[in-house]
């Protein structure tokens, strides 16, 4: 991953509240993580997708819905090409079992496919052209069609530090806070912040 990108983990919404509650049983944060991200035994396998609605810092089953549909990975993979067409191309990703959308140095969306199932779902985001984004409602835009995409499958971005309603002030308002960010805004404190925590490593 470059230094001006942010990776994010796609995770099913319903997973929050069973992995909070169960967090303090993994062996470490990494294991408890990689729980929280795997679509595994969510598609393809029987099980009811949630419908959800978010709010700020909120994600919740929406009861006023009735609309539960069982996860599939083709539909899932068509619907997310669908989202991205026009907007990130498909290229030939290395790992013959993940697919992928964009550049490895751009905006990017990777699938990992296990035995042909959707498995884990990951977006990069390039914030060389992050600035842009704030003043402009271009619904073109990668960040837009992402988190609408996010949405439609009952979903939340997650990362090592965060979970992130799919709303487009909580996703701002985190990668803003990236250390990406600081890069592209401000390379040269990025550096000095950079030179600060290697000297007290010494």
């Amino acid at each position: 991953m470059a230094t001006w990108q942010v990776d994010l983990k796609i995770a099913p919404a319903h997973k929050v509240g069973r992995f909070l509650e169960s967090v303090s049983r993994y062996r470490d944060a990494d294991e408890a993580f990689e729980s929280l991200i795997s679509w595994d035994q969510y598609v393809d396998k029987g099980f009811h997708r949630k419908p959800f609605r978010y709010t700020s810092g909120l994600y919740k089953e929406d009861r006023n819905k009735n609309d539960r549909e069982i996860l599939n990975s083709k539909r899932f993979l068509q619907q997310l090409s669908n989202t991205l067409e026009g907007i990130l191309p498909q290229e030939k990703h290395w790992d013959e079992n993940a697919i992928m959308w964009g550049s490895y140095d751009g905006d990017r969306v990777e699938v990992l496919l296990e035995k042909g199932h959707v498995a884990e779902i990951t977006i990069r985001f390039d914030l060389r052209k992050f600035s842009e984004l704030k003043d402009q409602g271009n619904d073109k835009k990668f960040i837009y069609v992402m988190i609408e995409f996010v949405q439609s499958q009952h979903a939340i971005f997650v990362d090592h530090k965060a979970l992130i309603p799919p709303l487009f002030e909580s996703l701002f308002d985190h990668i803003s806070n990236s250390s990406a960010h600081m890069f592209v805004k401000e390379p040269e404190l990025y550096f000095e912040g950079l030179n600060k925590y290697f000297s007290h490593r010494d």
